[in-house]
């Protein structure tokens, strides 16, 4: 039987923190620019492997935010309990990217991205 893939998104899958992560989200970004299909990832998984004592100790939300800054489409960030805290950590990563290429690039984003949501608060 052949199929045809009408709508496709790529996700290159992300092993844990110090297996390759970040390297998945290079897979990504590369993926989209030489294939042009949107592309996912599933973020959270790379803290899958970090020990909880040691989540306690450090902040690893930064983590949340890379997919914006390697221009990812769909950034999976795990339950929806962490929703509240991941959010705004995205809408400030989407702000500054969103910032640089209108600086840069004279590109305007949407009129409903989180980049106006911080201009208004100056």
């Amino acid at each position: 039987v052949r199929g045809v893939v009408e709508k496709a998104i790529l996700d290159p899958g992300v092993p844990i923190l110090g297996e390759g992560g970040l390297e998945a989200l290079h897979s990504a970004w590369t993926m989209k620019k030489l294939y042009g299909y949107p592309t996912a990832i599933g973020i959270h998984n790379m803290l899958a492997g970090v020990h909880h004592e040691l989540r306690r100790k450090m902040d690893f939300s930064f983590i949340y935010a890379l997919p914006s800054l390697y221009g990812v489409d769909l950034n999976l960030y795990g339950p929806m309990k962490n929703a509240p805290r991941i959010f705004p950590l995205v809408a400030a990563a989407e702000a500054a990217v969103a910032d640089e290429l209108h600086s840069v690039l004279g590109v305007h984003p949407r009129p409903t991205h989180p980049y106006y949501k911080v201009r208004e608060t100056k």
